[in-house]
């Protein structure tokens, strides 16, 4: 098989397979096909080499609010230190 890109500004935008080496006339004036067998739509081309797009970034972790446990629990210790100040007078 033998791939052949359609280049738009710089991207390839289209990717024809075909069995057998396509006719010079089958191209249509003005644009520009490349073959590759590896280049996928999407990619960049320079006109030498192509290159695939950035990869994307991970996404950030899922953030979630703080424990509201141990804010309870540093709550209670206040209170009881409290209780235990007041008993002891």
């Amino acid at each position: 098989m033998i791939y052949y890109l359609k280049i738009v500004g710089g991207v390839v935008v289209n990717r024809i397979v075909a069995g057998s080496p396509l006719p010079l006339d089958w191209f249509v004036e003005d644009e520009t096909w490349v073959r590759s067998d590896t280049a996928q739509i999407g990619w960049s081309y320079d006109g030498e080499v192509f290159n695939p797009p950035p990869r994307k970034p991970d996404p950030e972790p899922e953030q979630f609010p703080p424990d509201p446990i141990p804010i309870k629990i540093a709550d209670l210790e206040t209170r009881i230190s409290k209780l235990e100040e007041e008993t002891a007078k």
